[in-house]
């Protein structure tokens, strides 16, 4: 059965001007013409036209239809090509999902995202891949990603994040580290750093990484200031006093 163009148009949604388009570029040539001229299609051109209309929602240049809708064997190969392009995209997307993630958690510890905080994160996005890449023990990285880190939304970052904002604001408003509240928030710091099963050796390790901003940057962690980890050790020797009483 064929059809016009107009019947074709009802059919697809696709408009004329389109047909006329495919027809130019080799795409999709009518089967025949009616007597007055107008142009003719049939099943298989339907067949066709949903195909280009696939290809064209996976983001296939229009050059490149052709020779996929002629060769079908190239299919495979023009696949692998998009299916790659796609996550490569997905990748950058994740990326600038970190970095604005990254973005609001400074935004929570600082009160504030300048642009140099925020070329920092893409600095430190990109110091964390580069490490990754260098780093090839598993477990090390599992070691690693149990520390706060500002471009991820898991439940344990977040507190982090939220204990170290706390401990932050108590620095600025001068209050003392003997400090009742902000000896509880020491306090969870170190159940969670105990949780980590981590040995001696490992936890003065992986707080030196803390401690350096090229260091934290490398492993994609928010630098802490000098202030504040003087702040911090002051009232966890403060803690651990105590409890020696």
């Amino acid at each position: 059965m064929a059809y016009t163009i107009q019947e074709m148009v009802k059919r697809t949604g696709v408009s004329a001007r389109t047909f006329r388009h495919y027809d130019a570029l080799g795409l999709l040539e009518p089967i025949g013409y009616t007597e007055g001229g107008h142009r003719l299609y049939d099943e298989e051109s339907m067949r066709r036209l949903q195909t280009i209309v696939f290809l064209k929602l996976f983001g296939v240049p229009l050059k490149e239809m052709k020779t996929l809708l002629d060769e079908p064997s190239t299919w495979s190969e023009h696949v692998t090509r998009q299916l790659r392009r796609v996550r490569e995209q997905m990748n950058a997307f994740a990326e600038m999902e970190r970095l604005l993630v990254g973005a609001l958690h400074s935004a929570a510890l600082d009160d504030t995202v300048d642009l140099e905080t925020l070329q920092q994160l893409v600095q430190w996005t990109n110091e964390e891949t580069k490490a990754r890449a260098t780093v090839k023990e598993e477990a090390t990285w599992k070691r690693l990603d149990a520390l706060p880190n500002v471009n991820r939304t898991d439940p344990d970052s977040l507190e982090w994040i939220g204990l170290i904002g706390q401990v932050q604001r108590a620095l600025d408003r001068d209050v003392s580290p003997a400090d009742r509240h902000v000896q509880q928030l020491i306090r969870r710091m170190k159940e969670k750093t105990e949780a980590l099963g981590w040995t001696d050796e490992e936890a003065a390790s992986f707080w030196r990484i803390r401690q350096s901003s090229d260091l934290s940057a490398r492993f994609g962690l928010y630098p802490l200031s000098d202030a504040l980890i003087e702040y911090v050790e002051i009232a966890w020797t403060e803690g651990e006093n105590h409890d020696d009483r």
